[in-house]
């Protein structure tokens, strides 16, 4: 379990947290080992729990109708992640989630997360600053998808998930870009012959 110093550390930062916040955080999650290739969140079913990654990588994807699926996101250590639609509204997920690796989350139950931003305001701060700069960080891969080439939108994307790689096979990088794995595969010898 995540210790109350090392959570300190990590959120301040976003906000000042005390031991008795960190604590009182603490209290609400519960540690959830996963391995690789599990479902922590599956497409069509309620998402309970806003997942926050200790250690490892997960993917979130939409599958469509015809079978096809397009990654959405990545989430390594110290990332949120779940379809935060379905998290929010206690609807059906439009997203799965699904580990690359082994690894473990502590996860928050959307109950826990409400009581906590009730019973802590200073929960309300710091998730509004994760929520903003998700926000910017997707508003900057929308924008790059439009109007940046494939190299420029790898380059960002490297810069945007360091060291992920060693994580995540070409097929879903490629997805996550929107272009096709064999045109991946080009693009890196390209950028590697210079």
């Amino acid at each position: 379990m995540l210790n109350r110093h090392d959570l300190i550390a990590e959120f301040s930062r976003y906000v000042s947290l005390s031991e008795v916040e960190a604590e009182g955080f603490l209290t609400r999650l519960e540690p959830i080992p996963f391995s690789k290739r599990q479902v922590l969140v599956e497409q069509g079913k309620n998402a309970e729990h806003f997942l926050w990654i200790r250690n490892g990588c997960t993917m979130a994807y939409h599958t469509d109708e015809e079978g096809h699926e397009q990654v959405m996101q990545f989430a390594v250590r110290y990332w949120w992640t779940t379809d935060l639609r379905s998290f929010m509204h206690n609807e059906p997920a439009t997203l799965s989630i699904q580990a690359l690796s082994d690894g473990d989350a502590l996860a928050l139950h959307r109950d826990q997360y409400n009581e906590l931003l009730d019973d802590q305001p200073l929960f309300e701060r710091y998730f509004r600053k994760i929520f903003t700069n998700a926000l910017i960080v997707h508003q900057r891969r929308i924008m790059r998808t439009i109007g940046a080439d494939a190299e420029a939108h790898y380059r960002a994307y490297l810069n945007d998930y360091p060291g992920i790689e060693q994580w995540v096979p070409q097929k879903y990088i490629a997805s996550y870009l929107g272009i096709t794995p064999e045109f991946l595969s080009k693009l890196r010898r390209r950028m590697v012959k210079r």
